[in-house]
């Protein structure tokens, strides 16, 4: 990561990274629309300053990179607790969404120092294991999650009809 991007946990009240954060979630859901078009939608609501301020009061964490004063990289993370279910153990885990880096920053462990960030405050919230959905034409995901040592434990496949 370069000497000056920062890794930090997004302030509600810091209007102009709030609005960035907004920016790059947007973006990161126009890159899964473009890859998926089936399951998002190209007609969506964009992202807003008003939705990660839903985000963060429902209980969701934000973690930026900043280099000087520009948000280059986002994650969302959550712990959650399962519901009781049957032959399922009701577990507690943190739950990793939303990673992006902008393309200028790609390739210099941003994306590293993000998860590494979740990780440290998971760790510190008590949690045990972590989990992450990455779509499949996301490679740049899996081969992060790879070097963070995750393993798959499910596998999703699709077939059109």
């Amino acid at each position: 990561m370069p000497n000056h991007t920062v890794v930090t946990l997004l302030q509600p009240q810091n209007a102009a990274d709030v609005a960035q954060t907004a920016k790059l979630l947007d973006d990161m859901s126009q890159y899964h629309t473009d890859n998926v078009p089936e399951v998002f939608d190209e007609h969506r609501i964009p992202k807003t300053p008003e939705y990660v301020t839903r985000l963060l009061n429902d209980g969701a964490q934000i973690w930026i990179a900043k280099d000087g004063d520009s948000v280059v990289g986002v994650l969302q993370g959550i712990i959650r607790t399962s519901e009781e279910n049957p032959g399922w153990r009701v577990r507690t885990y943190g739950q990793l969404d939303a990673l992006f880096v902008v393309e200028s920053h790609r390739g210099q462990k941003v994306g590293d120092a993000l998860m590494q960030t979740a990780h440290d405050y998971f760790k510190d919230q008590g949690v045990k294991v972590v989990e992450a959905n990455i779509w499949g034409f996301n490679i740049a995901s899996q081969k992060l999650a790879q070097r963070m040592g995750y393993e798959a434990k499910n596998t999703n496949v699709w077939r059109h009809l």
